[in-house]
């Protein structure tokens, strides 16, 4: 309940960007997913390191979005929050090529052409209907932003999910 009430919140509160709602959302499920994910002390650099929030874009394709509005929007949204037992902070990072996502703790692909590299370390984010392979995947349903969560994908890497998150998800396969 406190996910879905913050990300309204986050979005009747925002300036307008240049994004819709439904980016507005998807910022702020990404960073609300930074809050109810647990990764081990061996993917941070230092204890001091914070969680690294990227987003995998194409700047050249035509994307239901402004990759770059939605950027300052989620850095904006981000602010100097911290997050977990560890209280890191959250850094946003954008990445324009396949191999910069080393060190990602969560990886947003905004595009359907994208690759990317994966560590054990790394949650996969995307829009659905791109079919790309994701540990969560938002999709559209009845006007509104849902999201599912892909177990099978989960158990390949050593990220724990809260059940309160998996509580939230609209399927859990």
């Amino acid at each position: 309940m406190g996910l879905a009430l913050l990300a309204v919140a986050i979005v009747a509160n925002a300036e307008s960007r240049g994004i819709s709602k439904e980016y507005k959302l998807k910022s702020a499920y990404l960073f609300n997913f930074s809050r109810f994910a647990q990764w081990p002390a061996a993917s941070f650099a230092s204890p001091q390191s914070a969680v690294q929030l990227c987003v995998r874009a194409d700047l050249a394709a035509s994307e239901p979005v402004d990759s770059d509005a939605f950027l300052a929007f989620l850095t904006e949204l981000v602010g100097m929050r911290r997050v977990g037992i560890d209280q890191r902070l959250v850094e946003v990072k954008q990445l324009l090529d396949d191999s910069a996502g080393e060190g990602c703790h969560i990886l947003y692909v905004l595009c359907k052409q994208c690759g990317y590299q994966l560590s054990p370390f790394t949650m996969v984010v995307a829009n659905r209907q791109y079919g790309l392979p994701a540990m969560i995947a938002f999709y559209p349903q009845a006007g509104r932003v849902r999201f599912e969560v892909s177990l099978s994908a989960l158990k390949k890497t050593d990220i724990k999910l809260s059940s309160e998150l998996l509580k939230l998800a609209r399927k859990v396969k």
